[in-house]
């Protein structure tokens, strides 16, 4: 099986680490002078207050179509091959093919982090909302096409066209550093560079993705979740927080279509921090609580970045998830 099919789905890191295995280890990466001069400028940890100006604190708008602006891509002094992040922006589900997550763990005071790309987007990826509002968006399924008889290794996509299954990239490493001190990643592992403010480099045979240094949010105060009617049949999902003193970043979450119903469907939430509340609507819900029910795990407290290459676009999420 090809590993990291789905970023779309936005698996967790649990899953990748079952679908990849693990590698992790530390010390300098081989990269290009371009990359090295962002890892190198990041700082061992910056407080909550000192993030810089360029990390919004609003929703992260998803990379249209047609990709990022033109100024958003390689540049002279970056090279062709590498492509910065652009803080803020999000992948959209059928453009993506690759993630970085750099975690906090709901469970305690460490840090994971994953990395991954693949050669094309997923053609079975949800990509057009059939319901939308300030703060959510229904993604159904695509319905099936008929393409008759495809070749071997391939698939009748909802375009109606056969399609091969997106596989990984070769010669992945994600690279994340703090002041002087670099941790090289295989594919995923635990933190061991200080503090919570990290510098991104993802590489690959034939390019490599950055981000400046970008700290992990903290935890939101006081969230609670309250559920209207059941899980069963949910009639509105609300949940409230303190907003932070520094505006935070993004509450998002994915709620996923009940996993017995063997589908891609689901609702993508987010809002800034700083609004204290999140609604999530019934027409939003009611087709996701089949089968067994609803299943809502909770909130991310997030930083976005996304870069847009050839193959696709990258999307970087630095959070930390409250289960409810």
């Amino acid at each position: 099986m090809a590993c990291l099919p789905r970023f779309a789905l936005a698996a967790s890191l649990a899953l990748l680490a079952t679908a990849c295995g693990s590698s992790k280890g530390s010390g300098a990466a081989d990269l290009p002078e371009a990359v090295t001069d962002v890892l190198n400028d990041a700082p061992a940890d910056v407080p909550p207050a000192d993030i810089p100006a360029d990390v919004p604190a609003d929703v992260p708008a998803d990379i249209p179509a047609d990709g990022l602006p033109a100024d958003a891509g390689p540049t002279e002094e970056t090279g062709p091959s590498v492509f910065p992040a652009v803080p803020g922006a999000r992948c959209a589900p059928g453009s993506l093919v690759g993630e970085v997550q750099v975690a906090g763990n709901p469970w305690g005071p460490g840090l994971d982090a994953a990395g991954g790309i693949n050669d094309r987007p997923d053609p079975f990826a949800p990509v057009t909302p059939s319901l939308q509002d300030a703060a959510c968006a229904f993604y159904p399924q695509p319905p099936p096409a008929f393409c008759g008889t495809c070749p071997p290794e391939t698939l009748c996509a909802p375009d109606a066209t056969c399609q091969p299954m997106p596989a990984p990239l070769p010669g992945v490493t994600l690279t994340l550093s703090a002041g002087e001190e670099q941790q090289v990643f295989a594919s995923w592992g635990s933190i061991t560079l200080p503090g919570r403010t990290f510098a991104v480099a993802l590489t690959w045979d034939g390019g490599t993705v950055t981000l400046g240094p970008t700290a992990v949010p903290a935890p939101l105060e006081n969230a609670t979740l309250t559920l209207s009617d059941s899980r069963d049949e949910p009639m509105a999902l609300d949940v409230t927080w303190t907003p932070p003193a520094d505006g935070g970043g993004t509450v998002f979450t994915r709620i996923p279509i009940n996993h017995h119903a063997a589908s891609s469907t689901f609702t993508d939430c987010a809002v800034p921090a700083s609004t204290g509340s999140l609604h999530v609507g019934h027409a939003m819900l009611a087709p996701l609580a089949v089968e067994t029910g609803l299943e809502f795990q909770g909130i991310e407290h997030a930083r976005f970045a996304a870069a847009e290459t050839p193959v696709g676009c990258v999307q970087i999420r630095f959070f930390v998830k409250q289960i409810f």
